[in-house]
Protein backbone atom coordinates (compact mmCIF):
# COMPACT_ATOMS: atom_id res chain seq x y z
CA UNK A 1 0.00 0.00 0.00
CA UNK A 2 1.56 3.28 -1.33
CA UNK A 3 1.68 5.93 1.24
CA UNK A 4 0.13 9.57 0.65
CA UNK A 5 3.62 12.00 1.75
CA UNK A 6 2.21 15.65 1.31
CA UNK A 7 4.66 17.92 -0.48
CA UNK A 8 6.23 20.49 1.19
CA UNK A 9 5.18 23.89 0.97
CA UNK A 10 7.97 26.51 -0.10
CA UNK A 11 5.49 29.47 -0.72
CA UNK A 12 4.87 32.40 1.82
CA UNK A 13 1.65 31.78 3.22
CA UNK A 14 -0.67 34.58 1.77
CA UNK A 15 2.02 36.47 0.06
CA UNK A 16 0.78 37.64 -4.00
CA UNK A 17 3.48 36.31 -6.04
CA UNK A 18 1.78 38.52 -8.81
CA UNK A 19 2.25 41.62 -7.06
CA UNK A 20 5.06 43.96 -8.57
CA UNK A 21 8.58 42.82 -7.44
CA UNK A 22 11.56 40.73 -7.97
CA UNK A 23 11.49 36.63 -7.27
CA UNK A 24 14.70 34.71 -7.64
CA UNK A 25 13.89 31.30 -8.89
CA UNK A 26 15.28 27.78 -8.99
CA UNK A 27 14.50 25.16 -11.29
CA UNK A 28 15.95 21.60 -11.32
CA UNK A 29 16.14 19.31 -14.53
CA UNK A 30 14.29 15.39 -13.07
CA UNK A 31 16.76 13.40 -11.09
CA UNK A 32 19.07 16.17 -11.15
CA UNK A 33 20.04 14.79 -14.44
CA UNK A 34 22.67 17.22 -16.63
CA UNK A 35 20.47 17.26 -20.00
CA UNK A 36 20.80 21.16 -20.13
CA UNK A 37 24.47 20.99 -21.41
CA UNK A 38 28.27 20.92 -19.42
CA UNK A 39 30.42 22.98 -17.79
CA UNK A 40 34.06 23.72 -19.64
CA UNK A 41 36.64 25.73 -18.17
CA UNK A 42 34.50 28.49 -16.49
CA UNK A 43 31.73 28.34 -19.31
CA UNK A 44 28.91 27.13 -19.39
CA UNK A 45 27.99 24.93 -23.21
CA UNK A 46 24.51 24.39 -23.52
CA UNK A 47 23.22 21.50 -25.44
CA UNK A 48 20.16 21.96 -27.82
CA UNK A 49 18.06 21.43 -24.64
CA UNK A 50 19.53 23.79 -23.09
CA UNK A 51 18.82 26.35 -25.80
CA UNK A 52 15.58 25.63 -25.76
CA UNK A 53 14.92 26.65 -22.25
CA UNK A 54 17.07 29.63 -23.00
CA UNK A 55 14.59 30.97 -25.88
CA UNK A 56 11.44 30.40 -23.61
CA UNK A 57 12.91 32.34 -20.86
CA UNK A 58 14.02 34.86 -23.21
CA UNK A 59 10.23 34.93 -24.53
CA UNK A 60 8.64 35.36 -21.48
CA UNK A 61 7.91 38.97 -21.45
CA UNK A 62 6.08 38.42 -25.00
CA UNK A 63 3.32 36.60 -22.93
CA UNK A 64 3.60 38.20 -19.87
CA UNK A 65 3.84 42.10 -20.79
CA UNK A 66 4.03 42.70 -16.54
CA UNK A 67 7.28 40.41 -16.58
CA UNK A 68 10.31 41.83 -17.28
CA UNK A 69 13.75 39.55 -17.18
CA UNK A 70 16.73 39.95 -15.06
CA UNK A 71 19.82 37.39 -14.32
CA UNK A 72 19.65 34.48 -16.19
CA UNK A 73 21.47 31.11 -16.64
CA UNK A 74 20.91 27.75 -17.53
CA UNK A 75 23.33 25.23 -15.95
CA UNK A 76 23.54 21.39 -16.71
CA UNK A 77 21.29 20.31 -14.77
CA UNK A 78 18.73 23.41 -13.30
CA UNK A 79 18.28 27.02 -14.30
CA UNK A 80 18.47 29.80 -11.49
CA UNK A 81 16.88 33.18 -12.85
CA UNK A 82 15.58 36.74 -11.72
CA UNK A 83 11.76 37.72 -12.78
CA UNK A 84 10.65 41.64 -12.12
CA UNK A 85 7.25 42.31 -12.11
CA UNK A 86 6.49 45.39 -12.98
CA UNK A 87 4.10 47.23 -12.06
CA UNK A 88 2.03 47.85 -15.14
CA UNK A 89 -0.19 45.19 -16.56
CA UNK A 90 -2.45 46.82 -18.29
CA UNK A 91 -5.67 44.82 -19.39
CA UNK A 92 -4.75 41.77 -19.09
CA UNK A 93 -4.36 38.87 -16.08
CA UNK A 94 -1.87 39.07 -13.77
CA UNK A 95 -0.61 35.18 -13.54
CA UNK A 96 1.16 34.39 -10.53
CA UNK A 97 4.83 33.52 -10.23
CA UNK A 98 4.75 29.77 -10.43
CA UNK A 99 2.39 29.85 -13.45
CA UNK A 100 4.71 31.41 -15.09
CA UNK A 101 7.37 29.09 -13.83
CA UNK A 102 5.34 25.87 -14.77
CA UNK A 103 3.98 28.03 -18.61
CA UNK A 104 8.38 28.02 -18.77
CA UNK A 105 8.27 24.28 -17.63
CA UNK A 106 5.46 23.04 -19.48
CA UNK A 107 6.58 24.87 -23.27
CA UNK A 108 10.23 23.70 -22.72
CA UNK A 109 9.06 20.48 -22.11
CA UNK A 110 6.77 19.97 -24.84
CA UNK A 111 9.29 21.40 -27.11
CA UNK A 112 12.13 18.89 -26.06
CA UNK A 113 9.68 15.78 -26.08
CA UNK A 114 9.22 16.81 -29.51
CA UNK A 115 13.17 17.02 -30.53
CA UNK A 116 13.58 13.53 -28.57
CA UNK A 117 10.05 11.89 -29.44
CA UNK A 118 9.18 10.44 -26.23
CA UNK A 119 8.06 11.73 -22.68
CA UNK A 120 10.31 9.53 -20.45
CA UNK A 121 12.35 10.40 -19.02
CA UNK A 122 10.47 13.73 -17.70
CA UNK A 123 12.76 16.83 -18.14
CA UNK A 124 12.20 18.99 -14.74
CA UNK A 125 11.17 17.50 -11.20
CA UNK A 126 8.15 18.49 -9.76
CA UNK A 127 8.27 22.41 -8.26
CA UNK A 128 10.59 25.25 -8.02
CA UNK A 129 12.26 26.91 -5.23
CA UNK A 130 11.62 30.37 -5.30
CA UNK A 131 12.94 33.12 -2.92
CA UNK A 132 10.65 37.02 -2.96
CA UNK A 133 13.65 39.28 -3.19
CA UNK A 134 12.77 42.14 -0.42
CA UNK A 135 13.30 45.35 -1.05
CA UNK A 136 16.09 45.15 2.27
CA UNK A 137 17.95 42.66 0.14
CA UNK A 138 20.81 43.66 -2.25
CA UNK A 139 19.28 42.12 -5.98
CA UNK A 140 22.61 42.43 -6.90
CA UNK A 141 24.40 39.52 -4.71
CA UNK A 142 21.36 37.06 -6.71
CA UNK A 143 22.94 38.90 -9.88
CA UNK A 144 26.63 38.06 -9.01
CA UNK A 145 25.40 34.77 -7.88
CA UNK A 146 23.77 33.80 -10.77
CA UNK A 147 26.88 35.11 -13.18
CA UNK A 148 29.43 33.11 -10.95
CA UNK A 149 27.49 29.72 -10.78
CA UNK A 150 28.99 28.28 -13.71
CA UNK A 151 32.83 29.10 -11.44
CA UNK A 152 31.12 26.66 -8.51
CA UNK A 153 30.02 24.31 -10.84
CA UNK A 154 32.75 21.76 -9.70
CA UNK A 155 30.96 21.87 -6.20
CA UNK A 156 27.71 20.94 -7.29
CA UNK A 157 27.01 17.80 -5.19
CA UNK A 158 25.79 16.11 -8.31
CA UNK A 159 28.90 16.85 -10.10
CA UNK A 160 32.05 16.80 -8.23
CA UNK A 161 30.62 16.07 -4.79
CA UNK A 162 30.55 19.59 -3.19
CA UNK A 163 27.56 20.82 -1.22
CA UNK A 164 25.00 22.76 -3.14
CA UNK A 165 22.98 25.76 -2.30
CA UNK A 166 19.74 27.92 -4.00
CA UNK A 167 20.89 31.20 -3.56
CA UNK A 168 23.36 33.71 -2.03
CA UNK A 169 23.72 34.47 1.77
Amino acid sequence: MAIFTPRKRTRLPGFDYSQPGAYFITACAHNQRCIFGGVAGNLVRLSKYGHIVQDIWLSLPQYYSYISLDAFIVMPNHIHGILIYTGTNGDCQRVALPGVVGSLKSYSTRTINKLRSNSTPPVWQRGFYEHVLRPEEDINDYRQYIEENPLKWHLDELNAGGGKKQGPG
